[in-house]
């Protein structure tokens, strides 16, 4: 049952790769006029840094990765508790990349978006930890009567 609600959940994390996570404004000079106008710049979950090279997709990964594994979740019916324990390493991750964005510009209605979808993740998961580890103590008591 939670495999089938953490798959919109993670549908959204995979819709934030392509809004906006956060905004900068600044104030900029007109070359021509020299009056000062607002520059708004949009930051994306892949940054624009060509430097970066294949680095620069990792956070695309991080926001795919949660999506693939709750699609093998919902594949392989045994409850295993790996799964459940990427997701909590996964969302945190998100969440951290995330708080180093929102530090250094504004949140975006994607960052938002992006914010509330991990965090639901993350709630998810532990949830499903403590449904797998209840359910083992419950069948292990099973078994020694």
């Amino acid at each position: 049952m939670l495999n089938k609600l953490k798959l919109p959940v993670t549908l959204l994390l995979l819709a934030c790769l392509f809004m906006p996570l956060s905004t900068c404004t600044a104030k900029v000079p007109d070359p021509k006029t020299g009056e000062r106008h607002e520059s708004v710049q949009y930051y994306y979950a892949v940054p624009d840094i060509p430097e970066w090279g294949a680095l620069r997709f990792m956070p695309a990964l991080l926001f795919i990765l949660p999506l693939l594994l709750v699609l093998q979740q919902l594949f392989d019916r045994n409850g295993r508790l790996a799964y459940d324990m990427a997701g909590v390493l996964l969302s945190v991750l998100i969440l951290a990349y995330l708080a180093f964005y929102f530090y250094l510009t504004r949140p975006a209605p994607g960052g938002y978006l992006a914010t509330a979808s991990a965090m639901a993740y993350l709630a998810l998961s532990i949830t499903g930890l403590f449904q797998l580890t209840r359910h083992k103590k419950v069948a292990g008591a099973a078994d020694s009567r």
